[in-house]
């Protein structure tokens, strides 16, 4: 029989898995799980044959004890992930199980945000980042945004409008601004980017890449901002209608896809 590891942060996983089960979506295969889980750990499942519980995914001890884990109950057929914080340890458990699919070295240019825009080397409008340099002897600079190298949704993430709210960010957090730091660590609040403010609409891409095909791909328009998400207010999004004439065509968003994920340089995408 097949055999499929999932790693997830999604603690309802288990009935993720049996609900697209009953419904056809995935294949009958035995299944097991390495989740970042706060809960008590499933006793036993109809559904999932190994559970292994990580307590907080920036722990390296219980990192290796997942991997050590998964090279028992293997050999695996394939190593999947359901959400962007699992990406990079399984990319780890795929390398160290020989299992075929992205690497850590694959996944790193979607993770680490200095890494990503230097891959996408200027063929693709990003943010400038700034060294410590620009921001201490050029005023003009700002407003920029401070951003986390790691993490999503705009978790760390604070608009500073002068120098002096710089001196204030670095003082009040512990913040490494070393312009020669090129390493990287998954979960790392205090490992910090700079990066030009661009003020408008902001979309997102939501779509499907399989064998270096696009299979689906819709851009949609953020009302709201994440950013004031997390200070309690409402956001949401809407696919492109007569009413959102901003938003770009498909053909525009799958040609900008395709150019991404060229200049990223991954062709195996699972």
């Amino acid at each position: 029989m097949t055999k499929i590891l999932i790693v997830t942060t999604h603690t309802d996983i288990e009935q993720r898995i049996e609900n697209m089960l009953n419904k056809g979506v995935l294949p009958d295969a035995e299944y097991s799980v390495v989740a970042e889980f706060f809960e008590s750990v499933p006793p036993s499942s109809p559904v999932l044959k190994n559970f292994f519980a990580i307590d907080d995914l920036r722990n390296r001890d219980e990192i290796t004890a997942s991997i050590i884990k998964c090279e028992e109950w293997g050999p695996f057929d394939y190593v999947l992930q359901t959400d962007e914080y699992a990406v990079y340890l399984a990319a780890e458990i795929r390398e160290y199980l020989k299992v075929p699919g992205l690497c850590t070295a694959d996944v790193i240019k979607f993770r680490d945000k200095v890494l990503m825009k230097k891959a996408l080397n200027g063929q693709v409008r990003a943010p400038r980042v700034y060294g410590s340099k620009d921001l201490f002897e050029n005023r003009d600079l700002f407003p920029i945004v401070a951003k986390p190298r790691s993490y999503a949704g705009s978790k760390g993430v604070s608009i500073l409008s002068s120098k002096e709210d710089l001196h204030e960010y670095l003082q009040a957090n512990d913040v490494i601004m070393d312009d020669a730091i090129e390493s990287f660590h998954e979960f790392s609040m205090n490992e910090v980017e700079f990066e030009e403010y661009v003020e408008g609409s902001i979309f997102h891409v939501d779509g499907l890449i399989f064998d270096n095909e696009i299979i689906f791909c819709r851009a949609s328009q953020y009302l709201g901002k994440l950013l004031n998400y997390l200070k309690g207010e409402p956001v949401g999004s809407v696919i492109k209608s007569k009413m959102l004439c901003k938003i770009p065509s498909s053909e525009c968003v799958a040609s900008c896809s395709q150019s991404t994920q060229r200049l990223m340089g991954v062709t195996f995408l699972l």
